[in-house]
């Protein structure tokens, strides 16, 4: 207990030197296995700050000015003090902020979603009113913590102290965008003990949203939802470091689905690929650019240079982008739709879609596909449907927007790609779509959300979802170095994606006719499943006892036991993907949602409500695994026709 702390202050000075030293040697050996590049910081001696020893007691000093960075106090350091402040009931502490992301239970509704919600709210019955207290946190007397996100070090001797008083959070992520207070660190923390806890670093600059969403998604569950924060200086890299922390945290909780979403895909599948659509094979290069048209606002000032130069593009139509462009006289080459649901027949027809050919992944709805003369299709990424027979390879990064399929898709095709209205973003209290989409008579306003860089400058608004789909646009532009990717959108920035005036765009150009042959050759019968191919029932049983079996028969005793079991379940949901594709891609969403709705009701209860969970839990884990399967009973079945049918197409947004 304050082991530290105690040493420094009753040793003499050499001493506490030694004592210092030997931890950074130690930390410098650990860099050196665990982190290398953080480790070649060792090498180098500070810039700007120094540790400094005097009468007064330990300190940073700047090189400079010689002024301290810890006040002096009649005389005396306040290093060791501020440290013992930090280190004090961080949960009620006015030095750190709690960030409730998505903390509320509320009741579902079952008629939309009859297998997840009914399991969800059992869990909610059971919690006893008596011990349930929203927006408290009980956490074994303090002891456990939620993650805690750290923005600055300075000396990071705080840190030491919450690791010798025996806190445990579920995770730190550590920004500090000065690397020599990170240096000066290692005289103060033992960061191979700090990473027990679970630790990210991000040092010497601001953190990208991708690092900051990947320390919160693998411990999805104890991480995303509460967590701590807490600032030792001001600095404009803190700042932008905090918005993209705040981004990420919103992000990792979209576009986890449900069983009844992905049984809707997987039936859907199962009905188109039994008629025999193309499915996409091998995809070859076209001498042609591609432009992905998404109805973003920003589309509306686009439609007049997208048809001055449609004859040099090959346009892929997005969803709900159909009708805009229809509506400026401009006819698509390709319409993409993902949507699982059977309200884009009817907003296909009202564009109108006609003969423009349809790409649509295979678990879009069969009347989808009925609207277009012409469809081809291919699996969507991080769908269910996509692991039906592993004839067909999915698409990635095809998710989570209809957007998203559409980049993916330009990158197997061309070297040279734009983009307009995608914007994935919007300016509060404008449109988010362009105006004569499907979304002209309904509530289009954009507000809430966090700041985002603006593709042309300035600030814009985004949403978990959008932003969801903005990170998987960079890392779909990101995996094709052979391409060039322009923006045309004055929306949210894309990295990887260089913005372009609607003035300055101007597209190659090729032969068109060759172009829009060979994508439509991409597309060949569908495969024959390998022998291999599991059969559904059987891998949702498998899949089924490897999860109770992490889920043990007893109850957890603290809180640390719960979020240890918990994390511990849903990492196993990740690592069946491999083994169990088709079950654990079916069941993820719901299995989610219930270790959620487990972990925000456990956290906000006192003890007594502990056990009544974990029974309740287990209980609406097999009522839904247990209709799963009977709805995998029930899928339909399709007659393949005697020759493919004609190529078709659908909408989103």
């Amino acid at each position: 207990m304050d082991n530290t702390c105690a040493f420094l202050e009753s040793a003499p000075p050499q001493a506490a030197l030694d004592f210092l030293l030997k931890r950074w040697s130690a930390n410098h050996r650990f860099f050196k296995r665990h982190h290398p590049k953080l480790a070649a910081l060792f090498d180098r001696p500070t810039r700007e700050y120094e540790l400094s020893l005097s009468a007064a007691g330990i300190n940073l000093c700047h090189k400079a000015t010689g002024q301290m960075v810890y006040p002096v106090s009649q005389g005396r350091s306040m290093l060791i003090q501020t440290a013992r402040v930090l280190a004090q009931k961080p949960l009620e502490s006015p030095h750190y902020q709690t960030i409730a992301t998505q903390s509320a239970l509320t009741a579902q509704d079952s008629t939309q979603h009859p297998i997840t919600a009914p399991a969800i709210n059992t869990l909610l019955e059971a919690l006893e009113p008596a011990h349930y207290h929203p927006g408290q946190l009980f956490m074994d007397s303090g002891l456990s913590l939620p993650p805690l996100v750290v923005y600055g070090l300075l000396s990071g001797l705080g840190l030491q102290l919450l690791l010798e008083e025996g806190f445990t959070p579920s995770g730190v992520l550590i920004i500090e965008p000065n690397c020599d207070f990170f240096l000066l660190s290692a005289y103060f923390i033992d960061y191979g003990a700090l990473s027990r806890w679970g630790l990210e670093l991000s040092i010497g600059e601001t953190i990208s949203q991708a690092q900051a969403a990947g320390f919160f998604a693998q411990s999805l569950i104890s991480r995303s939802f509460v967590r701590l924060e807490q600032q030792n200086y001001e600095d404009g890299a803190l700042q932008a470091a905090k918005q993209s922390v705040h981004a990420a945290a919103q992000s990792v909780l979209r576009g986890w689905g449900s069983a009844e979403d992905e049984l809707i895909g997987v039936k859907n599948s199962q009905i188109n690929r039994a008629a025999a659509h193309p499915m996409l094979a091998t995809a070859q290069r076209v001498d042609m650019p591609i432009c992905v048209v998404g109805s973003g606002p920003s589309l509306d000032a686009l439609l007049p240079h997208l048809r001055t130069h449609h004859e040099k593009l090959i346009l892929f139509s997005a969803g709900t982008a159909l009708k805009p462009l229809r509506q400026a006289g401009i006819t698509p080459d390709f319409q993409i739709e993902i949507e699982r649901l059977d309200h884009v027949a009817s907003v296909l027809r009202a564009a109108p879609l006609d003969k423009i050919p349809l790409i649509a992944a295979d678990l879009v709805h069969p009347s989808t596909l009925e609207a277009a003369q012409a469809c081809y299709l291919f699996s969507r990424d991080y769908a269910a449907a996509a692991h039906l027979d592993g004839a067909h390879a999915p698409l990635l990064e095809a998710n989570p927007l209809v957007g998203n399929a559409a980049l993916a898709l330009a990158l197997c095709f061309s070297d040279e790609i734009y983009l307009a209205g995608l914007d994935v973003g919007f300016l509060p209290g404008g449109r988010r779509h362009a105006t004569k989409s499907f979304y002209d008579d309904r509530d289009d306003e954009g507000h809430g959300g966090f700041e985002v860089a603006g593709n042309f400058g300035g600030v814009f608004h985004s949403s978990g979802l959008l932003n969801k789909s903005r990170l998987a646009l960079e890392r779909a532009i990101a995996s094709a170095p052979h391409a060039q990717v322009f923006n045309l959108s004055d929306g949210a920035a894309i990295r990887g994606a260089s913005p372009l005036s609607a003035q300055a765009f101007a597209p190659s150009g090729g032969d068109r006719a060759e172009a829009l042959m060979q994508i439509r050759t991409a597309f060949a019968p569908p495969k024959p499943p390998p022998k291999s191919a599991h059969n559904p029932k059987e891998s949702l049983q498998a899949y089924q006892k490897a999860l109770f079996k992490r889920l043990g028969h007893t109850p957890p005793e603290n809180y640390h036991q719960l979020r240890d079991r918990i994390d511990t379940i849903h990492r196993q949901s990740v690592a069946l993907m491999a083994r169990y594709p088709l079950a654990a891609t079916l069941m993820r969403g719901t299995v989610w949602h219930l270790l959620a709705t487990w972990h925000k009701g456990a956290i906000q209860s006192s003890s007594a409500n502990q056990k009544p969970l974990f029974v309740a839990f287990k209980k609406a884990l097999e009522g839904v695994f247990g209709a799963v399967s009977r709805a995998l009973d029930g899928a339909p079945k399709a007659t393949p026709r005697e020759t493919p049918p004609p190529q078709k197409r659908s909408s989103q947004s």
